[in-house]
Order: structure tokens, then sequence, then C-alpha cells
């Protein structure tokens, strides 16, 4: 980009300083119900489905082999009894009117023409069982319809209290297969200093207020009386019976039984609907497209390969998106008077996001993970390799699928033996040489669609606007994406015109597990590196050139992140390469060596190169360091470097490993490490969760009581009551389950008194004395 303005001459500061911050979060949750399938949702309507009615009559007809039918009638008969994504039944007299009328509202064909009739799918939602009328919807749904119907059926009529409760519907996003939710309020760094850990509480409440929607579900519409009990927790990858499932039904089927009808949040909720269905057929195809590329990349011999599935289950991935935003650029694109906002927003963010994956191998694992088991006979690369063969060039995934094969377990007296892809030969070879597979520290960052890879022809962050759509029609022409689905990038710009404020989006996370401490501090190095990338871009450190924009050059960033992300500790880096910033890491990296088996290139540790980006940021961001106050989170980066028993990765492995009563992941089959580990995350962590959701709560509500202009807001029903004890009681009794009505609504209305506060705090205390001094007098 020809004489572009230099961001010093603009800027009296460089962004992301602190004051300058602003920041949100988006945590994708896993659901399931339990219950015998006869009374539960998905069970019901795979039975009743013309699909399975087809599979049976054509194995009665003996026009096809028993195994589909014994396969599903297998899944249907699951002693578990939980089922992954599974919709809920709702009675509709258990429904206030009014809620009712708002449901009938969302299932308007367009909510703008409301003359237009309803949708075209409308009667789906709605069944009748023994003369008992319900309505059917995914518990995505069931969250705003629990609000709207609490909201309703509340006494407490005030403006602000209604406008806050409401305003919460908003932030659960109902798109994908899972339910998304959204930060309730922004944080400021001007009001909050530690933006992580203000992040991490109002995640922690978020989680919390979720958990009692759920409870209220159970309670006021009396779902577990009608056999269903819902679970809503943190689990970052697609559960193994969904896969298996997957496995064994349609393309069409599947998206019937888990695409979301996108209910709420659009005018035109079915058009959203079928935008959600393109992305899944792109991406299986996508995925079909990855055997072209490994067989170019001379991954096969011969024709013999493992067919991925013509359904791709990655849209059930889920992970947490961590945005943060600058003030300064925001105001100064708002403002823009001499037309070069949009431009020099996109070549300096381009810039930022080249500059910040360098940083990105610091993440895995380390704060976040995914923990998961490979069996030996899924042990091909055409299976474990995911979407890496469009994310990686040839060169850097070779290199990568040679480390992977060397770590797993599928060595017998130094001879590598790989499955063959008969599976009653796998299973006898598996069985003799104790081949074990292997475990994968972050799984969601190989089977999910991460980051677009840049075309020689269109480079994805070379700074220029619209570059990303360039890309996107070159990759559509490879069958690799389309042009329609939003962007993939581990680190997505912000901009303006696109989003209202100017920043970037962190979507590298996986699962967290303590989230006043990890969330924490990813949040805080986040913002770090973020702030170090435009010091050195201020100061004119690193330019465009210096990280060019090539496939090679990008792969060869990439694959770190990749290969941390599947437990490989080693990488090579080309001696010649041309990625200068790069070079300048490698000299603060130790123990370098030069490749015996790779010509020209560089042999690099894993841990080396994490100690080498420690070993910058702490001499090129001392004072960034300094004015945002991040000692501490330096200090925690070193301690989770040093000792691996710290690491997010190791402790939840080691937490899994305990409750399946184990001491390794290869103790138990790949099946049920993971079958374990979904458990653990259902039972154990999602409590934990909502323990640090409370600790949170009492700590915002204390703050309250203790200001006089406050505790007006925590009404008449509060005013004798000690707000601790009342928590604690009612905690007891979520976890012995024996919660009333009564104490769900009142811990309901405790935490959107809460999120009033607090979007007040972000917005000024003038806003907080105005609006005090009204309810006062």
């Amino acid at each position: 980009m020809k004489n572009v303005i230099n961001l010093a001459k603009i800027f009296p500061k460089s962004p992301f300083h602190f004051g300058d911050i602003t920041a949100g979060i988006e945590t994708e949750l896993h659901t399931s119900v339990q219950g015998d399938p006869s009374d539960v949702d998905l069970p019901q309507i795979i039975i009743n489905s013309k699909y399975y009615k087809n599979v049976v009559r054509r194995v009665q007809v003996v026009d096809t082999s028993a195994t589909s039918k014994e396969m599903l009638n297998r899944y249907l008969s699951d002693k578990d009894k939980i089922w992954d994504n599974s919709w809920v039944r709702v009675p509709v007299y258990k429904i206030s009117p009014d809620a009712f009328q708002i449901f009938m509202k969302d299932l308007l064909k367009d909510k703008r023409r409301p003359d237009e009739g309803y949708r075209s799918d409308a009667t789906k939602f709605f069944i009748t069982i023994k003369g008992e009328q319900f309505i059917r919807i995914p518990i995505s749904y069931l969250f705003k319809l629990a609000i709207v119907d609490y909201m309703i059926t509340e006494n407490d009529r005030t403006s602000r209290f209604i406008e806050t409760g409401l305003g919460m519907i908003k932030h659960y996003i109902n798109d994908n297969t899972s339910p998304e939710l959204s930060s309730f309020f922004v944080i400021d760094s001007e009001k909050s200093a530690d933006v992580g850990y203000a992040l991490a509480k109002e995640n922690s409440v978020m989680f919390l207020f979720t958990q009692l929607l759920v409870e209220y579900a159970h309670k006021k519409f009396e779902l577990i009386r009608y056999g269903q009990r819902v679970d809503v927790y943190k689990s970052p990858l697609p559960p193994v019976k969904q896969k298996k499932l997957n496995e064994i039904i349609s393309d069409n089927f599947y998206r019937e039984l888990f695409m979301n009808p996108c209910l709420s949040g659009w005018d035109k909720g079915e058009d959203k609907k079928e935008y959600m269905a393109l992305c899944h057929i792109i991406l299986s195809r996508s995925r079909l497209n990855t055997l072209t590329k490994l067989k170019e990349a001379g991954f096969f011999n011969g024709n013999l390969v493992m067919m991925p599935n013509t359904s791709n289950t990655s849209l059930s991935n889920n992970g947490v998106h961590i945005s943060i935003g600058s003030k300064l650029i925001t105001e100064y694109i708002k403002n823009d008077k001499v037309g070069m906002g949009r431009k020099l927003e996109k070549y300096y963010a381009d810039l930022s996001v080249k500059i910040v994956e360098h940083f990105l191998p610091l993440f895995i694992g380390n704060y976040s993970a995914s923990c998961y088991r490979i069996g030996f006979k899924e042990f091909h690369p055409e299976i474990v390799l995911g979407f890496l063969p469009h994310e990686l060039d040839y060169t850097h995934l070779r290199m990568l699928w040679r480390r992977w094969q060397k770590k797993a377990g599928i060595n017998f007296l130094g001879q590598k033996i790989t499955p063959v892809g008969y599976n009653w030969l796998d299973e006898k070879t598996k069985k003799i040489f104790n081949l074990k597979g292997d475990y994968v520290p972050d799984y969601r960052l190989i089977d999910y669609f991460m980051a677009l890879m840049s075309t020689e022809e269109s480079p994805a962050f070379d700074g220029t606007l619209d570059n990303e759509i360039r890309l996107k029609e070159d990759l559509m022409n490879m069958g690799a994406f389309h042009k329609d689905m939003s962007f993939y990038t581990l680190y997505k710009p912000r901009l303006y015109h696109q989003n209202g404020f100017s920043g970037f989006e962190g979507r590298f996370y996986s699962l967290f597990d303590k989230v006043g401490i990890d969330l924490k501090h990813a949040v805080n190095l986040q913002i770090l590196i973020t702030a170090l990338a435009y010091k050195y871009i201020m100061l004119g450190i690193v330019k465009h050139p210096d990280i060019p924009d090539t496939p090679t050059v990008e792969s060869e960033r990439r694959q770190i992140i990749f290969g941390a992300a599947a437990g490989i500790d080693i990488f090579n880096i080309d001696e010649a390469t041309g990625n200068n910033f790069l070079k300048m890491i490698l000299k603060d990296t130790k123990n370098i060596k030069v490749s015996r088996r790779y010509k020209g290139f560089l042999k690099v540790n894993l841990l080396d190169y994490q100690k080498g980006l420690l070993s910058v940021i702490k001499r090129d961001a001392m004072d960034i360091i300094e004015e945002l106050n991040m000692q501490e989170t330096i200090r925690d980066l070193e301690k989770r470097l040093d000792e691996p028993e710290r690491r997010v990765e190791h402790r939840l492995r080691k937490k899994i490993c305990r409750f399946a009563g184990v001491k390794s992941p290869f103790d138990v089959d790949a099946d049920e490490f993971n079958l374990k580990a979904e458990e653990f995350y259902r039972v154990k962590l999602k409590v934990k969760h909502m323990h640090e959701g409370v600790k949170f709560l009492k700590e915002d509500l204390q703050y309250i009581l203790n200001d006089e202009s406050l505790r007006a807001y925590l009404y008449e029903e509060f005013k004798d009551i000690d707000i601790d004890r009342f928590i604690d009681k009612c905690w007891v009794g979520i976890m012995d389950d024996n919660i009333g009505l009564k104490e769900i609504r009142s811990l309901l209305k405790l935490i959107i008194i809460s999120v009033w506060y607090n979007k007040l705090f972000n917005k000024g205390e003038d806003l907080i004395k105005e609006e005090t001094m009204i309810v006062n007098s």
C-alpha cells in the first residue's frame, strides 16, 4: 500500500494502552438431555423418521445389510441415556401466555412483515403426545424462553430491571448446533484495571446465570416430570456418540437432527438456517477435498484410503472467542476526515495479525486445551490431519505428519506399523502388537477449519481492502471454502465498518480449567501481545515486507501452532526464510540445531521457542508490562513454561484420568477415554465453573451492599437477608438437586442486579450516581 500514513503521526500513544482497551467474550456451550429414549426428543425423532423406517424396510427386503439398522439401534438403546444436542419438549400449558406469544412471533417468516405468515417449517416445532400439546425447541432457544417467562412473571416491573433482564436475551445466540453466549456487557480498561480478571468474572457469572435458567426450566416447565434433564456445560469437541451416529446416517438427515433452526436474533430465521446448512455442506465437502491434497503431497502410495464422512461434525466444536478493542483506533475511524480510515485500519490490522500469530504457541496447552485420544485404527492421515491439508503447505504438512507418527504409539521394536483400513485386520494388529494410537493436547484446533491459507494470487493479510473476499473466491474455486461464509482465521481483525469497533478476536481458545486464573491471564497476555505488535508498528520495527505474504511463510509460522496442538515438540524452519520477524525471535531461542534430515532447515524445540517468545516480550514490552500492570501475568507464564503441572492441558489430562480411574490416557481405549472426558466436563468441571460464578457473584453483590447509594437496588425482598449466607444455602440446594423455584427466581434477580451494576460501571460512575439518585428519591 503506497503512501500509507505512519501511525506515529496520527496517535499520541500506541493503541491498546492503559484506558484504551475494551474486551468481550463469546463462549460456545455443549448441551445434552438425559432421559429414556421414549421421553427425549432426539431418539424419538430418529425412531419416527422416514430415514429410520426406510433403513428397517430395506433390511427386511434384504436390499441392504443389517449393519446400519444394528448401529442405529445400538445408538438408540445407549445405556447412559444421554442425548447430545437433543431438543426439548415443553408443555404449552406451562408457558406464560406472553412468552408463548413471543415464541409464535419468532416462528414468523419475516418478523418485520407479519402478514407474510409463518416459516415453512413452523409445524415441526409442535407435537402432540397423548392428547397434550408441546413445543419442540433447541436448548439454545430454551434460554430465551426461560428469560422471557421469568421476566414476565416477575413482580418487579421497574424499567431498569425489565430493560436489563430482557436485554440479556440477545446475548444467547442460537445459529450453531451449540448455543453461544456473548458478554452481557463490555469491559472497559478505563474502569477495570485488570481486564482479564473482569472478563473472567463476567464469564463465570454468565455461566452461572445460564445454569439457573436450566434449573428454572426444569421447575417451571416441569421438564424433569416429563423425563428430560438438561445439562449445559463446556466441552470443546464433538461428542463420541454423535460422531458415531454421523458415520451411519446421511448428511441431510444429520442436518435435520443437529442444525439450529435459528429462531431468535434474525428477522428471517429460515434464511439464516439455510446459511448454517450451507456451512455444514461446504465444510463436509472441504474435508473430502483434503484427500486430493494429501495424494498430491505424496501421502498415499496407492488408492486405498479411509474416506472421511460426507457429513462433518466440526460445527459441534466448542471454543471461546475473546475480543479486544482499541477506543483510540475506533474513534479515529469514526471521525475519519480524510477518507483514509478504513484503508489504514485494514493495513495495520493485517500486519498486527501476522505479528501476533508468531506468539500463539504460548497459549496452546498452557492456557486452554481439548484433550483427545486417537485410536490406532483411526490413525490415518486422511482422518487425523483434519483440515490441516488446507491450512499448511505440503512441505510443512509432511514434516508435521512424520513427527506425529514418530511420537504416536504405533511402533513395535522400532518399526512403524500403520493401520491399513480393514477393520478386522487393524483390530488384530492392534491387539497383537499392543498399539495405542495417540493422545493430543488440543485436538479442536486440528478438527476444525481454524485458518484459511493464502493463495499465491490472494494473500489473506497483505493489508489491502477486501483481500479476504478475494481469497474466499479463490478457495471456493479450489473446493476448500465458500465465498458467502465468514472468514476463518486464528486471530481475526474486527473492523469498525463491520463490527462497530476496531480490534481483534482470538479464536484459538478451547477449554479453560480455572476460569478465574486461566482465562484471566490468557486475556491479559492477548492484550499484551497485541499492544506489543502495535508498538513494533509505531516504531517502524516491523513492516509488511518483514513478514512476506506468501503461503509458504504463512504455513511456516502456523506449523508451530498446529504442531503444539498435536503435541509435537519439534519443528523445522528454513534457514533462508524470508520471515525477518521470525528470525528476530529465533535469536532469542536457545538450542537451535541444523537439521540432519532436512537439508537447509533448522531444528527448533517448541519449549525453547516458547521461552524465546517470553524473552522477547520481557525485553521489548517492558514498558507495556509496567503500564498495564501485567507483571503477575508474566510470572504466571514463566511458571507454566517451567512447571508442566501448571499448564491447563496437564491439569485437565490428570483430572480426566483420575475421574476414569487410570494413570494415563493410554490405559484405556480411545473411545473410553474420550467418553470419560465428556463425562468429567459434564459432571465435575461444570460444578467447578458454577462455583467460580458463585464466588464472583458474591464479590459483586458485596460491593453493592457496601455502597449506601447502591443498596436500594437489592430491593425489599433482600433488605434483611444475609446475601452471602442466602447464596450459600441456594448452592447447597443446587448440589443436592433440592432447590425451589422461589430461590431460583431470587438468584436470577441477584445476577440481573449485578449485570445492571456492571453495565453502568463500565459506562461511567456519573451514570451510576444519576440512576441511584432517581431510585433513592
